[in-house]
């Protein structure tokens, strides 16, 4: 049970958990006879999320528990929210707060909330909701989760919803840096065992381009959550920044793509010769991080799960699986020269001049 006691005349509040007095440096009490509890630190919040929603008394209102999430640095608490002392409806928050003197990102506090509610709708039958205290989204705002049952420990509810929560943060993130006017925007979330190799991959795109005559800025920068945020801008404003990201799904693909096909016996020019060498270091490199990772699991014994868990990460899909792409993206390209979809295996031909010179005619058709 963790409830708060008065000891004394002068109504000094404490906190017991279980019948243990908790010491006051852990935690803060605010209110009278409808408590606000707020704990301050991460090693004491895991103690009391071993309790279930039944267990914490009606006279603590609203409960803030600090466990900051490693994937978004904007939720650094908790908290458990009854409506009254008389009702049993209990809501679960992840609470977001906003650094303001810290704050860099390319899009306002304003668009990330309308994009935030514009996401969070989609889950609304999983009992997830989005909300703000009033019309000014810097006076509070949290995603709040209704589902779940009320003898189960505060630790067990949020493991329920925690998942849903990174996939809400994710797709908010694709949306909102996908939103520049005059750039593409791309979301990637790399393992960092091959991290490198991969941004070295995204790197040569811009090379690719600059061949074909486009010139570009591109850039790569890493994220609060770590993922890699990689943005092509072009020069000049007649290419549109469709043919763009067409191309670039294209370029994707290829590692896996090509991993088992037959290349057309033809003699290439040096550009096609130059994506083919970059596209075989990037396969390299991969199959060196699993053959690394391989050796290493040996040594371990009885943790199959975590060694076939970091075998899937590590291979040649994972240009495709670390790209976060909003759903309607049509991946139908080239005229039907290359279809874009998930690796099938052995049993093809693909004509990589082809689909060079087709790259390239999708970018500069419209300036012709």
């Amino acid at each position: 049970m963790l409830e708060v006691k008065k000891n004394d005349e002068k109504g000094t509040k404490e906190l017991w958990n279980n019948e243990e007095i908790i010491d006051k440096s852990d935690f803060r009490i605010y209110g009278d006879d409808d408590y606000w509890v707020d704990l301050k630190n991460t090693k004491f919040s895991e103690m009391i999320m071993r309790n279930s929603f039944d267990s914490i008394s009606k006279d603590i209102r609203k409960l803030e528990i600090y466990y900051p999430l490693e994937f978004w640095n904007m939720v650094q608490k908790i908290m458990i929210m009854r409506d009254d002392k008389k009702s049993n409806s209990i809501a679960f928050i992840f609470y977001i707060e906003f650094d303001f003197e810290e704050w860099r990102n390319p899009y306002s506090i304003t668009e990330f909330a309308q994009v935030m509610e514009q996401v969070v709708s989609s889950y609304n039958s999983f009992g997830i909701e989005w909300e703000q205290e009033d019309e000014v989204i810097s006076n509070g705002c949290y995603i709040k989760c209704k589902k779940f049952d009320h003898s189960s420990t505060i630790k067990e509810v949020f493991t329920q919803y925690v998942e849903q929560i990174k996939e809400i943060h994710d797709k908010a993130s694709i949306l909102l840096y996908s939103k520049s006017d005059n750039s593409v925007i791309s979301v990637f979330d790399f393992p960092e065992e091959v991290r490198i190799p991969c941004e070295q991959y995204l790197v040569y795109f811009a090379q690719f381009l600059k061949e074909i005559g486009i010139e570009t800025v591109t850039s790569i920068i890493q994220n609060e959550s770590g993922k890699i945020l990689f943005s092509v801008t072009p020069t000049s404003s007649e290419i549109a920044l469709e043919q763009i990201r067409n191309a670039l799904s294209i370029y994707l693909k290829l590692p896996v793509t090509l991993t088992d096909a037959q290349y057309n016996p033809m003699i290439v020019e040096p550009n096609v010769q130059q994506l083919l060498a970059n596209i075989q270091h990037l396969q390299g490199q991969l199959m060196l991080a699993r053959a690394i990772t391989q050796a290493n699991d040996m040594t371990i014994q009885n943790q199959q799960n975590i060694i076939t868990q970091q075998q899937k990460m590590i291979d040649l899909t994972i240009l495709q699986h670390s790209y976060l792409k909003p759903e309607e993206e049509n991946e139908k390209v080239l005229g039907g020269t290359l279809t874009i979809k998930e690796y099938e295996g052995n049993g093809f031909a693909i004509n990589i001049p082809e689909i060079y010179r087709r790259i390239k005619e999708l970018i500069i058709n419209k300036n012709k």
